[in-house]
């Protein structure tokens, strides 16, 4: 590409994003009332069309998906129900790092399905 107009033919092509994640822990009178997780994860790509040098297409594609848990009947459960043996400590362990795994930070929209 030169300064001569007739050169510049390009496509120019920008992705913008961004994600947030939250949880939510609620008490009253030390009893768990609220237990919530949510996800939102947006990405916005364009893409332009330059003929000699001028814009001649200009196409936006945005999407933004969120998703939202609610933890509190599982955490309930578990605090109706504390384990007794340790094959019940060993298996809410389980259950606690499979809670703790899926709250993992979401980036990409397509995976909030």
């Amino acid at each position: 590409m030169t300064e001569d107009p007739k050169s510049q033919n390009y496509y120019y092509s920008q992705i913008s994003d961004s994600a947030q994640s939250n949880v939510n822990i609620g008490y009253q009178k030390g009893r768990l009332v609220q237990a919530t997780q949510s996800n939102t994860a947006s990405q916005s790509a364009e893409r332009s069309k330059y003929v000699m040098g001028q814009k001649v297409e200009d196409v936006t594609t945005p999407l933004k998906k969120s998703q939202q848990r609610d933890l509190l009947p599982v955490l309930q459960q578990m605090e109706r129900h504390p384990p007794q043996t340790t094959k019940e400590r060993d298996e809410r362990g389980r259950e606690l790092a499979g809670i703790h795994d899926s709250l993992g930070f979401q980036t990409d929209p397509v995976a909030l399905d």
